[in-house]
């Protein structure tokens, strides 16, 4: 029997009725088998893009940046490897480096967005 005022939790970290247990995360990314070719974790650009901002690893990146607002696009021109902060789903944004339409936020390059 559970404690007056307290729901008994599933084996997912919710209720019975739904509600989120507070202390299960709310984002959690760990790439396996399944995933590993849903996600295109080892493209150089995203991998430039990691770097830039200061991560070793992709997967550290994409769960730091998966719910922001803006977060950090690369210029996917061959030549151009210009950073920038856009909209998560930007697509053809606007590189001030070299005018081109080419900026993509490192979640679309990765298939999250």
């Amino acid at each position: 029997m559970s404690p007056v005022g307290q729901r008994p939790l599933s084996a997912r970290g919710r209720s019975r009725e739904g509600s989120r247990d507070s202390a299960a995360p709310l984002f959690s990314f760990h790439p396996d088998r399944k995933t590993k070719h849903m996600f295109k974790l080892t493209h150089p650009k995203l991998v430039t893009l990691a770097e830039a901002e200061g991560y070793a690893d992709v997967v550290d990146f994409l769960e730091d940046h998966a719910q922001g607002c803006i977060v950090p696009a690369i210029c996917m021109a061959p030549d151009c490897d210009h950073t920038a902060e856009l909209e998560p789903d930007q697509r053809a944004g606007f590189c001030e480096a070299c005018g081109r339409p080419s900026m993509k936020c490192g979640l679309v390059i990765a298939g999250m967005n």
